[in-house]
């Protein structure tokens, strides 16, 4: 199993500035554009967890690319 930690720079700003119901709105954005993820979830202000399904450990540095990739974007 691979898990994913993600420390997603300024979502805490965004969500702190324009408020929760725009910050559910990034996070739902996220998701949708990570449907390969599984579950995603927030433990903190910018952190993340994720667990690819049928992702293994070769598989975990070209995962955690991809959703730096569009988490950044």
């Amino acid at each position: 199993m691979v898990l994913l930690m993600i420390d997603a720079d300024h979502f805490k700003s965004i969500k702190d500035t324009c408020g929760q119901v725009t910050g559910d709105i990034v996070l739902r954005g996220i998701k949708d554009n990570m449907p390969s993820m599984g579950a995603l979830t927030r433990y903190g202000g910018e952190e993340f967890a994720a667990i690819p399904p049928n992702c293994f450990a070769q598989h975990a540095l070209p995962a955690a690319e991809r959703v730096r990739g569009r988490v950044d974007a």
